[in-house]
């Protein structure tokens, strides 16, 4: 039997609604008729077809331009402007992130992306207040309810649980989860961050990567679950299960956005291939299958989507996956057997053509429709694929093709019989006590302790301790913080793991210390950009090492606190101290709560630590555990009773 009523309550703002055989539809091209595509009670492949066959070129050619909101068109309370607030890409005053080989793309307001230029995806950054976020949602939603086939807009985002600026609660990055070794946990940080993400109007997660992390220079380490691929494929389909909410796409799901095929940890010497001297991946071990494996998790656990790489595989190809025919429709598409929806990383066209540098605008676009890809992430310029429907170069009925993978989840998800969210009770929700506290507990978990010399870790309370680069309002907890060394019964010192900052950095450059609870830690305040060194020896931030030796010349008991964003050579200086504790991404009050014993460290390593830059430099950069003799081998962790 047909079902009674639709998955999702029906809400209309700007599309009549319909009466039939007493059922409610709404009439999204307000034609006054019921139609297949607004008729809920057929299945979801019926509907898509109906749409599909009524979409002009212009609407298909829209639906394959993933836009991207940066908030220049957002009001203080969530209105939706019609002028920036601020430069955008192209005006006078606006600094560009990257060395673009071509001037940047249009950058239309809202307002023409949705009406003028048929744009159905777009990237939410974030940054402000939930319930603006939600308001700005809402509000573009009504715009797209009120075109000519009402269809509603997809929000995507990256990541915001580690990143405190965005008003998301936090938690460990994967990296950090990947320490906890905690499948269960993965899941249900994951489905916390739907439910986050959800209540603001966010559809689509730009995330998880299912890069291996066997480059140990690489400066996305972070995002990943580091370089073992069996674990990597493990978590990744727990965290794919809790934002999708189970398997298949539903009224439930985010979309999750896997990335980035066919895997960026095998760049060449660490460099990042959004930069030209960074746009190498190498398989020196013959190891392409293992970094592999997480994809094929991730596709048998039901990925929505897939984003592809900027870098050029050496030996598989010599364009950039972006581009390539034979990873996208020979190996993802055909031999693995996805159909769901494939975009490039951003700005792939302009900026990071790798591959295809000597080509015009027009054939780089040309190549990545005809290699299989759905969507163009953070293209805007809609004439140039345009342009080649209208020339051949590319047939309306490929654009058929991705319209279909495209508008099939929208339906799936219910957003075509209600768009819109409770504004207010996102600003209550996002970053509410629950995920919270969720998130308190998975940082402690996930920090490793590496060295405890004599068990002087845990702390307990009543100590007289001196610190550096942690906020003394949260190192209280374990006693009276003195002003000098002198003063002290033990130093505590936060420093970041090594980096060297490259010539002219484009993208991932160090952005100082952020402030953490408490006003003073490292709580992703690291640096984003690690090429180079993974030694103090010749790094950007060699005057840590330099801090850590002049505490332990005064004869003090010194306890490191590293944040541990990617593996890093720890020989210099960990002999001489007490005793190290890693973290990859933990504010100061977590740590001393592991400090003082309120919380046990439970964190095993997600990567080996080398003994020196030697044997990285040793290293098969495709390789896992490539290294016969690491200071740490993965999965090392100590702890204590509590």
């Amino acid at each position: 039997m047909p079902p009674s009523t639709p998955a999702v309550p029906l809400a209309a703002r700007k599309a009549p609604l319909l009466t039939v055989a007493g059922l409610t539809f709404k009439d999204l091209n307000k034609n006054g008729q019921l139609d297949p595509y607004e008729d809920w009670r057929l299945p979801v492949a019926a509907r898509v077809a109906d749409l599909v066959a009524r979409l002009t070129v212009e609407e298909k050619v829209g639906l394959m331009h993933y836009a991207s909101n940066q908030g220049a068109f957002t009001g203080p309370e969530g209105e939706l402007l019609d002028a920036p607030n601020r430069p955008l890409p192209g005006a006078e005053g606006f600094e560009p992130r990257f060395d673009g080989h071509l001037p940047p793309a249009p950058y239309p307001s809202p307002r023409e992306a949705v009406l003028s230029r048929h744009m159905r995806y777009i990237n939410n950054f974030g940054g402000g207040p939930p319930v603006v976020e939600a308001r700005w949602n809402n509000a573009l939603q009504a715009l797209a309810e009120g075109s000519r086939l009402g269809i509603p807009i997809v929000f995507g985002t990256d990541p915001r649980n580690a990143n405190p600026r965005s008003g998301f609660a936090q938690w460990p990055p994967q990296l950090g989860q990947a320490a906890t070794r905690d499948v269960g946990l993965v899941r249900e940080l994951a489905a916390l961050a739907n439910e986050q993400q959800r209540a603001v109007g966010v559809r689509f997660h730009i995330a998880p990567m299912a890069d291996v992390a066997t480059e140990p220079r690489w400066p996305r380490i972070p995002g990943t679950f580091g370089e073992d691929p069996e674990l990597c494929a493990e978590l990744i389909a727990a965290y794919i299960d809790g934002l999708q909410a189970g398997a298949g796409i539903g009224p439930q799901s985010v979309i999750c956005s896997v990335k980035h095929f066919p895997g960026d940890g095998p760049v060449v010497d660490g460099y990042d291939p959004h930069n030209h001297y960074g746009r190498w991946q190498h398989y020196p071990g013959g190891q392409f299958e293992a970094h592999l494996r997480p994809f094929r998790a991730a596709l048998a656990a039901g990925a929505g989507a897939v984003m592809t790489d900027y870098a050029i595989p050496l030996g598989i190809d010599t364009v950039a996956a972006g581009f390539s025919e034979k990873l996208i429709a020979g190996l993802l598409r055909q031999e693995l057997g996805f159909d769901g929806i494939v975009v490039t990383d951003w700005n792939i066209t302009r900026g990071m053509p790798w591959g295809v540098e000597d080509q015009p605008l027009a054939e780089r676009v040309r190549r990545i429709v005809a290699s299989g890809h759905d969507q163009l992430g953070g293209e805007t310029d809609t004439d140039v694929l345009l342009g080649l429907v209208q020339q051949g170069a590319i047939s309306e009925e490929r654009l058929d093709e991705s319209a279909r993978r495209i508008l099939t989840p929208m339906f799936e998800m219910g957003l075509f019989e209600n768009p819109y969210v409770d504004a207010e009770r996102a600003g209550e929700l996002v970053g509410g006590p629950r995920a919270t506290a969720a998130g308190r507990a998975a940082t402690r978990r996930s920090v490793t302790l590496l060295k405890n010399a004599d068990g002087l870790l845990p702390l307990g309370t009543g100590r007289r301790v001196y610190v550096e680069q942690v906020a003394p309002e949260a190192a209280a907890a374990l006693g009276t913080v003195v002003a000098t060394p002198q003063e002290a019964e033990l130093a505590i010192i936060a420093v970041v793991a090594p980096y060297e900052v490259m010539p002219n950095p484009t993208f991932f450059v160090p952005m100082g210390p952020a402030a953490g609870e408490g006003g003073g830690g490292r709580r992703g305040g690291g640096p984003l950009r690690h090429e180079g060194t993974l030694a103090y020896a010749g790094a950007a931030n060699a005057d840590e090492l330099a801090a850590i030796q002049r505490l332990v010349a005064t004869g003090l008991p010194v306890v490191v606190l590293m944040h541990l964003d990617r593996p890093a050579v720890l020989s210099e200086f960990i002999a001489d101290v007490a005793a190290v504790v890693a973290h990859y991404g933990a504010d100061d009050a977590a740590l001393v709560d592991v400090l003082q014993g309120v919380a046990r460290p439970e964190g095993r390593l997600p990567f080996n630590l080398p003994r020196n830059m030697d044997a990285v430099r040793a290293r098969r950069g495709d390789t896992p555990h490539d290294d016969p003799d690491p200071l740490f081998a993965f999965g090392f962790g100590l702890t204590y009773d509590v």
